[in-house]
């Protein structure tokens, strides 16, 4: 990223102010939000977790209007709780047996996660507001997620190792350059095009391609309930982004 930067001759001197907002950014987006992601999936299923995440739209929500002063749009709330019920119905089996305290506390551990993948939302839009460079500001934000995660690994003598198979080094490469770089470079101009009430909607989205990726190349069964779930975040995706039509004067 910073190789990118430096040869397309975009700015990387930023004063110390700015670097602090860049930490802020890197620990709650690329470290913090992680560790509790990959921490919540060893006590729950990949469903509930989605579930958890999912909640990220409403803290988005509510962190725009209590900071930014934006105001919370009856179609995008509506949006929101259909999509929300959608996530429910397609996971509601998951949901049903997560019932021991181990998978409470996973579940509580994927809602801090999309506590701070909100908090680390709010920070890109103050960035974004003063004009900063998205791919700038997101390259010191991995800088600095990076370092504070190799920190807490210091802090916690968490063991660590680097395995060399071709599956393990080809799907961190996609991970690191698809899934992170490509996708929050994605999400952050989402964030200046359409705040982060609509942004985070992907969060709710994102379960839902699953789903259907699942039902083509893994014979996934589609039963009543999740194809209704899925057309009710459908719906809520429509509602959220359609703007209706606009009129003009003569």
């Amino acid at each position: 990223m910073f190789m990118f930067l430096k040869w397309s001759k975009q700015n990387l001197s930023f004063d110390s102010k700015t670097h602090f907002w860049f930490f802020l950014q890197g620990i709650f987006n690329f470290s913090i939000n992680y560790m509790l992601t990959y921490w919540a999936e060893t006590f729950i299923k990949s469903g509930v977790l989605a579930i958890a995440f999912t909640s990220m739209v409403y803290f988005n929500i509510v962190f725009s209007w209590f900071f930014f002063k934006s105001q919370i749009s009856r179609q995008v709330l509506f949006g929101s709780l259909l999509g929300g019920l959608g996530i429910l119905l397609i996971f509601k089996n998951d949901l049903i047996h997560t019932s021991s305290s181990n998978e409470l506390f996973g579940l509580s551990l994927g809602l801090l996660a999309a506590l701070s993948a909100s908090i680390g939302n709010m920070v890109s839009v103050r960035n974004i507001r003063a004009g900063i460079n998205i791919r700038a500001a997101i390259s010191f934000a991995m800088l600095y997620g990076t370092l504070f995660t190799l920190f807490m690994i210091g802090i916690l003598k968490a063991p660590w190792s680097l395995p060399t198979s071709t599956s393990f080094v080809s799907s961190l490469a996609y991970l690191s350059i698809f899934g992170t770089v490509v996708a929050f470079t994605a999400y952050n101009t989402l964030l200046k095009t359409l705040g982060a009430d609509k942004a985070a909607y992907t969060t709710i989205i994102s379960p839902v391609l699953a789903i259907l990726l699942s039902y083509l190349f893994e014979n996934l069964h589609l039963y009543p309930e999740m194809l209704f779930g899925i057309a009710l975040c459908l719906l809520g995706n429509i509602s959220v982004l359609y703007k209706g039509k606009t009129k003009t004067s003569k």
